[in-house]
């Protein structure tokens, strides 16, 4: 059941990832292309990077652990 929980939550995280670097380029090349401003996409991006530290230490940092012992 953990398993099938931290792949949701991989998939939900990638889902979100996609669009908002997306968005982020084009933002970065036609500043009046949206109606987030700066900050909003700073804090977007800051709550995206520890959803993908989370990834990293359930999938990768748990496995060798488990290998280790």
């Amino acid at each position: 059941m953990r398993l099938i929980l931290k792949f949701i939550f991989l998939f939900i995280t990638i889902y979100l990832l996609v669009p908002y670097s997306i968005g982020l380029f084009e933002k970065i090349q036609k500043p009046e292309f949206k109606n987030l401003s700066i900050s909003d996409y700073i804090w977007i991006g800051i709550i995206l990077a520890f959803m993908v530290a989370l990834n990293i230490k359930w999938f990768y940092l748990d496995r060798r652990k488990r290998n280790m012992q």
